[in-house]
């Protein structure tokens, strides 16, 4: 988007700031009248359990790429001279691998889920955080975890995390042959398994960003009334809060960093890029004589408006926080703009990332998201 069309898309939230505030006030006063440690026991057993707790999941097509291929690279450093460290990545380098190992291993399971079709993204983003746990859990304890176990562990949390769940968990052979290539046995897992959930002390019930966001974003329809014709902005919204939950995936996050506060800043960067991205479609669509932009549609305006008035509603509640959370808010959007943009050019493996959003990654597309993260990253 050039530096023109983002001027006037600054003129246009000003000129619509007044009106913004008189409904925002209305809203709040009609949603005033308005009001409205689980702990995973279970016994593993080594019995054969197809057919009684597993479906079996029928996939045609993309097979997972081999873990071999994934090996070549394994406890190659990528930290510079000087670099700080925070304690996700310390926990890694303590165990001998990479973070740049880390999100290979992430992208593969994202793989892993796409191919035997887990609806579920909390599963995936639960499996990451298992991992990413018990990495730290032993590096807490001096425990040292052989390196080439990565994959070994990266499989079985796939496996905790579909059991936890999912109502039809993954069936552990399947992913056995078409995920492991039979590099790993079906006693290895269960062993690994059992060895996780010890060292882990059955606590595997994890807070998801992701459904925090989408219960934000849910908080925010209870308010603002999205008509028939609108429902495609939402479904837009929510599928961008479940990509940028994703693509979080692939970033250490420093533990100090809330995972509530980053919920509600995830949703307000999505209003942002929808906003951006729909502002941009209607100068295309209408015309612009001077400075000034004439909608001929009023529904567009409309559009505009609304999505003008959450955002500065999402900006007004930011400002209610503690201003310590300046310094987080930074932290995320630097870690997501890096992430996004290293996986946009190739410096990061996102291979499957981008199979599962593409559209995210199509030119357009692309520098709008830039353009939201570079713009609130520099003012």
């Amino acid at each position: 988007m050039s530096q023109k069309n983002y001027d006037q898309y600054k003129r246009v939230q000003i000129e619509l700031q007044y009106k913004s505030q008189r409904e925002d006030s209305k809203i709040q006063t009609q949603a005033k009248n308005n009001n409205t440690e689980c702990i995973f026991e279970q016994q593993i057993t080594h019995q054969d359990r197809q057919g009684e707790h597993y479906k079996q999941i029928k996939s045609v097509g993309e097979d997972v790429s081999n873990i071999g291929l994934i090996d070549k690279n394994l406890g190659h450093r990528n930290v510079s001279p000087g670099q700080k460290q925070n304690p996700l990545a310390q926990a890694y380098d303590f165990h001998g691998i990479s973070m740049r190992n880390r999100q290979n291993m992430v992208n593969w399971m994202l793989q892993v889920m796409r191919v035997l079709k887990v609806a579920s993204l909390k599963t995936f983003m639960i499996s990451v955080q298992i991992m990413d746990k018990y990495f730290i859990k032993n590096y807490g304890l001096s425990n040292k975890i052989n390196k080439d176990d990565l994959h070994l562990v990266g499989m079985t949390s796939i496996i905790i995390s579909s059991k936890f769940e999912d109502v039809s968990p993954i069936d552990i052979d399947e992913l056995v042959v078409r995920a492991g290539h039979l590099k790993f046995t079906r006693r290895q897992i269960i062993s690994k398994e059992v060895e996780m959930l010890r060292v882990l002390e059955f606590k595997i019930f994890m807070t998801c960003i992701n459904d925090d966001a989408q219960s934000e974003f849910s908080s925010i329809l209870q308010v603002h009334h999205f008509s028939a014709l609108e429902q495609t902005y939402v479904q837009e919204i929510k599928e961008l809060i479940d990509f940028l939950c994703v693509l979080l995936q692939y970033g250490a996050i420093d533990t100090h960093l809330g995972g509530q506060y980053f919920a509600k800043q995830l949703v307000q960067y999505a209003f942002d890029i929808v906003l951006l991205e729909t502002f941009n479609k209607k100068i295309a669509s209408n015309i612009i004589e001077g400075d000034k932009l004439l909608i001929r549609e009023k529904d567009d305006i409309k559009v505009i408006n609304k999505l003008f008035i959450i955002l500065n509603q999402l900006a007004s509640d930011k400002y209610t926080v503690d201003q310590s959370n300046e310094k987080e808010e930074g932290s995320l959007q630097d870690l997501l703009f890096h992430i996004y943009n290293d996986i946009a050019i190739g410096k990061i493996n996102g291979k499957h990332l981008k199979k599962l959003y593409p559209n995210y990654f199509q030119a357009e597309m692309s520098l709008i998201i830039r353009e939201i993260f570079y713009q609130k990253s520099s003012i």
